[in-house]
């Protein structure tokens, strides 16, 4: 277990003594103290470190602030095994994906910065206010120290005001490399870990500005959020062989049974030397974890291995700008290849449905709309809508939830053009995921619905009812219904609505329609 060298200061981590303001609770913020540790005084170092620690409380302590930014105090995290004398140069991995989100907010900066932005879900364009927050400080030079930084983060708040729409926001972890010392600068939720060669245990070096409810307490903003920003700085000496993880809210989201999705000995163990590996098998290891749930977050992860004087070593070099609408290099450039090596684009896989009748049926009907049967995105629209309905009048909050999944669902039917076959597979997941609760708390999933009628086909498995008057020959014992031929629900059939067998295999099917 380690320690921070600290003691309590009065002052929430600033000296502007400003009052922080009240926020819309709506956007995810509550009203606390600008420390973001919900009215307790922050617990700083006020000692302790080498000459470039010193350099580092030096710089801090002549900032002058800005765009609403407070001064923050220095935390030394005192790590054994430093030796910052022999540290030498950086490389990169990043690695980032959508989740089970509808959408990407997250973004990711390697360079003279290295962190992440996660913008806030519950507040309009966070993609936008993240995006924004990479984009400025990528603009920070080479050799920067920790003021370079602050003044960094006050550009992009100030970027944030003049540009981004009301009411959005995001949060940041981003560091900085100088002399051998990581000075890293906090705001929000996200979090720095740090590996240190040999340990098993990720340390964590940030700490979560939020309430004990999960409200934020403090991010960079947009217009209308009315509020000092005080960041976190922790400054750490590293040594060669270290790495720094830089990570989203979704590496480490509650799951069900409340564990994080990745502790801090697992996270340490998917260390390599090379760090795109690192962040790639991070981002994989959060993934697996989270996609059963159907609510995965964003994820992404920025992996920063720190070398010795001479070495080679592998990974991404120079400035990288990982953004929700592409990859850009160091230049500035979109660069596909980039794109490619940093981003996940693993198709989402529908999640097995509940053994209930209503999961069921849905099921089968988005896997016929993944294999473009004919009628079938008219009928789950039919569907969905009626279970919106059902669960809204029913009122209490589980019921409401479901409601608000099968609005979504109806309203990606509803449009002219294609279904967009990913965001219609994963609204279907986070149903699933909530079936599935309904089930376990032993609440009504179905809410009186009642399947269409039925026949048995002559191997005794279930059929769902034609929607085109096409019905077996011989429902008895006649032989099965076509699979494959003709047009409509009624001919290719639904034919069982826990298999979901609609083709020739037994494979999940592919959302993006194009085969495995």
């Amino acid at each position: 277990m380690w320690q921070r060298d600290s003691e309590v200061t009065a002052n929430a981590g600033g000296t502007t003594g400003e009052d922080p303001g009240t926020v819309d609770g709506a956007s995810g913020v509550s009203d606390v103290d600008a420390a973001g540790t919900g009215g307790e005084a922050r617990v700083v170092d006020v000692s302790g470190g080498g000459p470039g620690v010193a350099r580092v409380r030096a710089e801090v302590a002549a900032w002058a602030g800005g765009h609403g930014i407070g001064r923050p105090a220095v935390e030394v995290v005192d790590i054994p095994g430093g030796d910052p004398g022999s540290v030498g140069a950086l490389s990169f991995g990043v690695r980032t994906g959508q989740g089970d989100r509808d959408y990407q907010q997250d973004s990711a900066l390697t360079g003279a910065v290295a962190g992440v932005a996660d913008g806030l879900g519950g507040g309009p364009a966070g993609d936008v206010a993240s995006g924004l927050t990479v984009r400025e400080l990528a603009e920070v030079a080479e050799g920067a120290g920790p003021a370079d930084l602050l003044g960094g983060v006050a550009a992009a708040q100030g970027r944030l005001l003049a540009e981004a729409p009301v009411g959005s926001a995001t949060t940041l972890v981003a560091g900085v490399v100088r002399d051998g010392v990581l000075t890293v600068v906090n705001v929000g939720d996200s979090r720095a870990y740090l590996v240190r060669a040999g340990e098993s245990e990720a340390r964590q070096l940030t700490v979560d500005q939020e309430t004990a409810d999960g409200l934020l307490t403090q991010a960079l903003s947009g217009p209308g959020w009315d509020r000092t920003v005080v960041p976190q700085l922790v400054a750490v000496e590293l040594a060669p062989g270290d790495t720094v993880l830089y990570v989203s809210d979704g590496v480490f989201q509650a799951l069900p049974d409340g564990r994080e999705a990745l502790s801090p000995r697992e996270l340490a163990a998917l260390v390599t030397t090379d760090p795109q590996r690192t962040a790639t098998a991070i981002h994989d290891a959060a993934r697996e974890r989270t996609a059963p749930t159907g609510m995965g977050d964003n994820v992404t992860v920025v992996a920063v291995r720190v070398g010795g004087h001479g070495e080679t070593l592998d990974g991404l070099r120079g400035t990288v700008r990982v953004l929700p609408d592409g990859t850009a290099d160091e230049s500035g450039t979109p660069s596909p290849a980039l794109d490619a090596v940093v981003r996940d684009s693993t198709p989402v896989a529908p999640a097995p449905p509940v053994a209930v009748p209503v999961s069921m049926y849905r099921s089968a009907l988005v896997a016929a709309i993944l294999r473009d049967v004919p009628d079938a995105a008219g009928t789950l629209f039919d569907f969905a809508d009626e279970r919106a309905m059902a669960h809204l009048v029913l009122g209490d909050p589980p019921n409401l939830r479901l409601s608000r999944e099968y609005t979504v669902l109806s309203g990606l039917l509803d449009g002219p053009g294609p279904v967009d076959r990913e965001a219609l597979v994963r609204c279907h997941n986070r149903i699933t995921w909530l079936e599935r609760q309904f089930v376990r708390l032993a609440l009504d999933v179905e809410a009186g619905w009642e399947p269409p009628a039925a026949d048995n086909g002559a191997d005794g498995r279930t059929v769902a009812p034609d929607t085109d008057g096409d019905r077996p020959a011989d429902a008895q014992g006649g032989p099965r219904p076509s699979t494959s031929d003709g047009p409509g629900i009624g001919r290719r059939r639904l034919l069982n609505w826990y298999d979901v067998p609609l083709g020739d295999t037994d494979d999940p099917p592919d959302p993006s329609g194009t085969g495995r």
